[in-house]
């Protein structure tokens, strides 16, 4: 071929080696173009695949976090009412369990004094009068115990409380469980004192002798008031 170029005319040359040039360059061209499609086709693949897997691994998250939320909140809705029940549960029994220490006592009390104001107006003797007094405190005896077995009581429902509840609830336990522990106390004072009392015949020395016991009352009442603000508050932050 290149003998017969050397043997054509230089316009002819110019001409055809501008064609081969121009079809060599569309070649180029087109091998150029098509390898950047089949690269931009691979990216697109490639980037069609890592989006799907991000889609799928942002799903996948979403769902553990979805899963993770709403177990958290199942866990603090049972945290929530499990307390708020045995919080309601508590200061009923509490209620109910004062109740039946003033029945008790005052219903045993009268019965006793009157008993023993009896003994005293129709004893004939010293001897006579000792023993109504030693009826008395015989009698007292069950009253006492009776006290102590509402202590343990109070003591059951407070420990199960305490197994859950913050340090703060667990320290307004303690006082209430002190303060009824001083008024069960004051009340067994004041009831052996009753006979000395009564033969005294002094209303003035009832009244002193009761205001201790209605001064740990007022005291047991603040420290109620201040756990039921306590325990709401708890309830609040769950």
């Amino acid at each position: 071929m290149i003998e017969h170029l050397s043997v054509l005319p230089d316009i002819y040359k110019g001409v055809f080696t501008g064609v081969v040039g121009a079809v060599i360059s569309g070649i180029v061209v087109y091998l150029n173009e098509k390898s950047k499609r089949r690269a931009l086709l691979n990216d697109n693949k490639r980037l069609v695949e890592e989006t799907e897997k991000i889609k799928a691994d942002f799903n996948r998250k979403l769902e553990g976090l979805k899963r993770d939320y709403e177990l958290d909140i199942s866990k603090r809705k049972y945290r929530y009412e499990s307390k708020k029940a045995s919080y309601i549960g508590f200061f009923q029994k509490l209620d109910q369990l004062n109740a039946e220490m003033t029945v008790k006592s005052v219903a045993k009390m009268q019965e006793m004094t009157q008993k023993f104001t009896e003994s005293c107006l129709y004893a004939q003797s010293d001897e006579e009068n000792n023993e109504g007094i030693l009826q008395y405190q015989l009698a007292t005896q069950s009253i006492l115990m009776e006290s102590q077995q509402d202590i343990n009581k109070l003591k059951h429902e407070t420990s199960e409380i305490k197994l859950h509840a913050s340090s703060q609830i667990i320290d307004g336990l303690n006082k209430l469980e002190y303060v009824y522990e001083r008024i069960i106390q004051e009340g067994n004072l004041l009831i052996q004192k009753m006979p000395t009392i009564i033969l005294s015949g002094d209303s003035n020395l009832m009244t002193l002798n009761q205001q201790d016991l209605i001064k740990q009352a007022a005291e047991a009442e603040i420290i109620k008031e201040n756990l039921i603000k306590n325990m709401r508050q708890e309830l609040d932050e769950i």
